[in-house]
């Protein structure tokens, strides 16, 4: 139903006001330094596939993934070795959910209002890294079902995190349009992964699928780090006029399709 249900963009949003749409539109303006209503073009599938945050933000989700989807397809197996059987498995798994798409949910709220990504991606790989740790090395069934929840709780933010990264430091609406898709498809494939993390022969205790989603989180907490000292380092250099060359010999139009390029945008970290 989305398409039918969500605005193309702001000029044709049912649900805002005529001077609504008209802010809506010029906050795309200023913010991405690009119009609204841009088509993707050839240059806008170029700029998405040479963006560096792009590539730190499509390895996450691909590292991020493996967790994601290992403890969708094996949870239950998970709980079911530490001790519980049949549906009681099935059923301790839901409050594993239901914590982490809360946690996910307010994460990405805070994220959004102190427009900051990067920290909390990387401060919640600590959590992944403590539960998988525990499952890996502890012992003791109640050990181990608190540290599923750090498991869950440690990755599943960072999914929509990684995501959101990657939209909000590729503008304008065409480029940000063609990243998101690029970001999902690459990271998709840590599902790929995830499925021959946790093999029959591995059981009962899964050290080789708990080692391969500990690495995960690590190397995630490395590629967080990264995009953040790699994103205030540009903005540093475009605030003390590194990037205005950019500007020399274009006409107002061109500047105005920079997008992320463009002196005056500034990443989020």
């Amino acid at each position: 139903m989305a398409p039918f249900i969500l605005p193309q963009k702001p000029e044709t949003s049912n649900y805002l006001t005529t001077r609504e749409r008209w802010i809506a539109a010029e906050r795309i303006r200023l913010e991405h330094k690009a119009a609204s209503n841009e088509k993707v073009e050839m240059r806008h599938i170029k700029r998405a596939v040479t963006n560096i945050n792009n590539y730190v933000c499509a390895a996450g989700f691909f590292f991020i993934n493996i967790t994601v989807q290992g403890l969708s397809v094996f949870l239950p197996t998970i709980l079911q070795e530490i001790g519980y059987r049949g549906l009681t498995a099935q059923y301790y798994s839901v409050p594993v959910y239901v914590a982490a798409s809360l946690i996910a949910i307010a994460i990405g709220y805070i994220s959004d209002k102190t427009r900051m990504r990067g920290i909390y991606l990387a401060g919640f790989t600590i959590l992944g890294m403590t539960g998988f740790g525990l499952l890996r090395w502890g012992s003791g069934s109640k050990l181990k079902y608190a540290a599923v929840y750090l498991c869950a709780v440690g990755a599943f933010p960072g999914g929509p995190g990684f995501l959101s990264w990657g939209i909000n430091n590729a503008a304008g609406p065409s480029v940000r349009a063609v990243s998101s898709g690029y970001i999902v498809s690459l990271g998709t494939a840590g599902g790929i992964l995830a499925v021959w993390a946790y093999l029959p022969s591995d059981a009962p205790n899964f050290p080789i699928g708990h080692s391969i989603n500990f690495a995960a989180q690590v190397v995630v907490l490395f590629l967080s780090t990264f995009g953040i000292f790699y994103c205030l380092r540009e903005n540093r250099i475009r605030e003390r006029g590194g990037r205005d060359h950019r500007l020399e010999g274009l006409t107002e139009e061109e500047k105005a399709g920079l997008g992320y390029r463009h002196p005056d945008f500034r990443y989020i970290a």
